[in-house]
């Protein structure tokens, strides 16, 4: 099993670097957003808003062929039928993009007027619907080198799209000072750049034969599946149209920009854990050790995702002060309450395994529903009370009302053993080591960096403490531990 954890973690690390790219972009570039000598706290909202849509966009009309591929192609073994499959899908895909570019091109106007209440923005939804389609398009080639468990290649893609999408948003946005827009045409352009590289990958992988019965299975398959993505993204970024409603426009800026932080733990471990995962775990769906295999990669998995989240908790306000304006300070009060949020996120993302291995998919999307409509429910009740803090509340109340739901569901339909009791003493206890950072504000920086110190170096400790591992993890930890010690060792120097 440990081989097979190992194998793993190695492609979640690389598939993470591929993530970490363009979180990297993000970052780079959140000084640029935040600087309001070039874009006000209100342009920063207003792009929020346009990169959220057009996340739906591809939500909605991507109609997850790009997961039903992963899906079908891991378990088909013959490759000829394999690249039919791909050659389809393509296909299929192209047609949809090219129509819904066409039809909705019609109607920006009325785009703009319904999110801004004005048409002054109908040529940005131009440009969305564009993106898109592009982002939908690319998501055939990099899910085949999924399926072909080719990670390096997936990074020098994944980098070359980031480096692209930050130069040509540096050339529009600084030299050609086109603002918001500059920020679409570099995505735009950025993206194209992936779509023409990954050219060689589609032409390799496919085959010029149409699969029209397994089209339909696979359509049957992810139909369910845009429901839930499409009720994914409005629980985790619907709240930004409901803070518009009640707020000014400045405040959607401020919150997403503590969002954004936040979201580190996203892409450094939700999502990347899950592309190196969940193909690994779809191939070991009859082993007989399978279930201890899940169960114990979702234990390793809180532990990284709860000490990550931690570090970011503790160090918001210095990011903040180093990447933005004085006007965004205020949102790091919130940022603890989001990563929270993401924790109980990415358990039920793990726990959903179940789901899709039993090809009940049709939970996931009531449960995902379901957690979508508390969290509208609880934002437009706790926002006009608490202002952006109530957004981050209500995020919280629905994901882990969705943990809760996920994993009693999935333990009738396909039962696995989870290491409750530990994950809940992870999760409580980096919640504790947290609640003192509170108390100590008004303390000097010097002060302060120490304390934050000794907590992260209490959290591993912590975990040994409380018998979090087994026996032969603490060997093997041990184990690690002596090799990591040989270069230091007085016999290696001499």
């Amino acid at each position: 099993m440990f081989a097979k954890l190992k194998i793993t973690f190695k492609h979640t690390l690389i598939y993470s670097l591929g993530n970490i790219s363009s979180k990297i972009a993000g970052l780079i570039l959140l000084p640029l957003y935040t600087n309001t000598n070039i874009f006000s706290t209100e342009d920063f909202g207003l792009l929020v808003l346009l990169e959220i849509t057009s996340q739906i966009f591809v939500a909605v009309f991507a109609l997850e062929l790009g997961r039903s591929v992963l899906r079908w192609c891991a378990e088909e073994i013959n490759i000829e039928i394999q690249k039919s499959i791909i050659f389809t899908s393509l296909i299929f895909i192209i047609l949809i993009v090219i129509s819904y570019n066409i039809v909705l091109s019609y109607h920006v106007k009325y785009f703009s007027i319904l999110l801004f209440s004005n048409a002054d923005y109908a040529n940005y939804f131009n440009l969305i619907f564009i993106w898109s389609g592009i982002v939908i398009i690319n998501q055939i080639p990099m899910s085949i080198l999924r399926v072909r468990e080719k990670p390096i290649i997936y990074i020098l893609f994944s980098v070359t799209n980031f480096v692209a999408v930050l130069l040509f948003i540096i050339y529009f946005v600084v030299f050609q000072q086109k603002g918001v827009e500059g920020i679409l045409l570099g995505q735009i352009s950025g993206n194209l750049i992936l779509s023409i590289l990954t050219i060689p990958v589609i032409y390799k992988n496919s085959k010029m034969k149409l699969e029209f019965k397994i089209i339909w299975d696979m359509l049957k398959y992810g139909f369910p599946l845009i429901f839930s993505t499409l009720a994914s993204l409005l629980l985790s970024f619907g709240d930004r149209y409901i803070l518009e409603y009640f707020l000014p426009i400045s405040i959607v800026g401020i919150y997403s920009l503590g969002y954004r932080i936040a979201s580190t733990v996203n892409i450094f471990i939700i999502q990347s854990f899950q592309l190196g995962y969940f193909p690994i775990a779809f191939k070991m769906i009859h082993e007989p050790n399978s279930k201890r295999f899940y169960s114990k990669v979702l234990t390793y998995y809180v532990i990284a995702i709860s000490f990550i989240s931690l570090l970011i908790a503790l160090f918001s306000r210095e990011l903040l002060v180093l990447i933005s304006s004085k006007e965004y300070l205020i949102v790091y009060n919130i940022i603890p309450i989001i990563l929270l949020s993401f924790i109980f996120r990415g358990i039920a993302d793990m726990v959903s395994l179940g789901f899709f291995i039993s090809k009940k998919t049709k939970y996931n999307s009531i449960i995902i529903i379901s957690g979508m409509l508390i969290s509208v429910t609880t934002n437009f009740l706790l926002i006009p009370l608490f202002g952006m803090c109530g957004s981050a509340i209500s995020m919280l109340i629905a994901f882990f009302l969705m943990t809760v739901s996920t994993y009693l569901i999935v333990n009738k339909i396909f039962p696995i053993n989870y290491e409750i009791r530990k994950i809940i003493l992870i999760i409580f206890g980096g919640i504790v080591l947290f609640i003192p950072t509170i108390f100590i504000t008004e303390l000097n920086f010097f002060t302060q960096l120490i304390i934050k110190i000794v907590i992260i170096i209490l959290f591993p400790f912590g975990l040994f403490y409380v018998n979090i591992f087994e026996e032969i993890e603490i060997a093997k930890i041990k184990e690690i531990f002596n090799l990591l010690k040989k270069p230091f060792n007085k016999k290696y120097i001499e």
